[in-house]
């Protein structure tokens, strides 16, 4: 009966993560070590390990392969595979800016 932020610090905390939650690192920390720890449950129709799921490269199958398998919603959200899709060809050829420092918008 906490709320959702309350629930992930205090997973947090469990996980050793001490970076501050409302960072991306200190959340994907916290996935890495959730998936490891309980939350990953294979089901029949993506019956892929956490470090199976880590090597997937098939966009589609690792989208749904996560909502089965990490979310567990009641209902499917096939959905997820067109946004990922597009996040990844938003990023796959994106090259990392070098020297200069300063923050650059990666997408407009």
């Amino acid at each position: 009966a906490s709320s959702g932020r309350v629930y992930m610090i205090n997973l947090m905390t469990r996980a050793g993560v001490t970076d501050n939650p409302d960072t991306i690192t200190a959340q994907f920390k916290l996935l890495m070590w959730h998936a490891q720890n309980g939350q990953w449950i294979a089901k029949s129709s993506y019956p892929y390990s956490w470090t199976q799921f880590m090597t997937l490269t098939n966009i589609n199958t690792a989208t749904q392969a996560f909502v089965a398998n990490f979310e567990r919603p009641l209902n499917g959200h096939p959905e997820r595979s067109t946004w990922a899709q597009e996040w990844y060809n938003k990023f796959v050829n994106l090259e990392i800016p070098s020297g200069g420092g300063g923050y650059i918008a990666p997408i407009s």
